[in-house]
């Protein structure tokens, strides 16, 4: 095989296998949707959501992947001038994504005057360890005092490394987390990924893991959490001691991340200065 059609046959499998990426997750939301029906209708924690119809919920969490799809493949953010000023704001991606996918929250926080960094940690199917120590490289190449703001399981890498890392704690002053599974997810238990699996409610690693507050008990905290969030559910495990908490509607996981309502409270939240 010639080289030009060699490599004409990888590209079309690098785009078929990120395009393909939004339908197994959303097969997978369907799946979870089902489950978390079924808990809901024996214990009555919450309810399918209330303004939309789960169909059209369902689409909506779909173009959002889709949309995040378009910015890893125009590599959003990779060459985004600094407006400078103020701390910058590291932003950490969740489970099966990289930097781009947080090209919404970027884009808004660089308009609002703040320099980012958002790098990618590295594929899927790395224990979390793995993606700690590459988090803790890049904090440690910011000089100065930072601010972070992580989508799902960026949360959880954010802890790891802290823990792992005690002299990059005091150089965090704001934290905002974005439908992190503080306390884990019913999703955990079904999904055979080990970064899923390390999340599973009470299982050893999540209840090891110290919270964040008790790793960042001086900095101001924040969280995002949707109540019709399926693959972090149910929605109070997203809540932290003494943080500042938003709880939405009608909204799923992909969707916090790209709503313009929702990434408004993000970027609120990490300009927003004490008085």
């Amino acid at each position: 095989m010639s080289g030009p059609v060699l490599a004409l046959w990888i590209a079309v499998g690098v785009v078929g296998a990120t395009v393909s990426l939004p339908v197994i997750l959303a097969v997978g939301i369907v799946l979870a949707w089902l489950r978390r029906a079924i808990h809901f209708a024996r214990h009555a924690i919450a309810a399918p959501p209330r303004r939309l119809p789960f169909l059209l919920a369902l689409a909506r969490e779909v173009r959002a992947q889709l949309v995040i799809v378009g910015w890893t493949l125009l590599r959003r953010g990779r060459r985004l001038a600094a407006p400078g000023g103020a701390p910058p704001v590291v932003l950490i991606h969740g489970l099966m994504a990289d930097g781009t996918s947080m090209w919404g929250v970027q884009r808004a926080l660089h308009a609002a005057g703040r320099n980012t960094v958002a790098p990618s940690l590295g594929g899927a199917l790395r224990p979390i360890g793995s993606y700690a120590e590459r988090l803790a490289r890049v904090l440690s190449s910011t000089a100065g005092p930072i601010d972070v703001v992580c989508h799902s399981l960026g949360g959880i890498v954010l802890r790891a490394t802290l823990e792992k890392h005690p002299a990059l704690r005091a150089r965090i002053r704001r934290v905002v987390t974005v439908a992190t599974p503080h306390h884990g997810s019913g999703a955990a238990r079904w999904l055979p990924i080990p970064e899923a699996r390390a999340l599973v409610p009470g299982g050893a690693f999540i209840t090891a893991l110290p919270s964040l507050r008790a790793l960042l008990p001086s900095a101001h905290i924040t969280t995002l959490a949707s109540r019709h969030d399926c693959v972090v559910y149910p929605h109070d495990t997203s809540r932290v001691e003494g943080a500042v908490t938003h709880e939405l509607d009608d909204l799923m996981h992909a969707e916090l991340i790209v709503d313009d309502d929702a990434v408004r409270l993000v970027v609120d939240a990490v300009t927003h200065e004490d008085t």
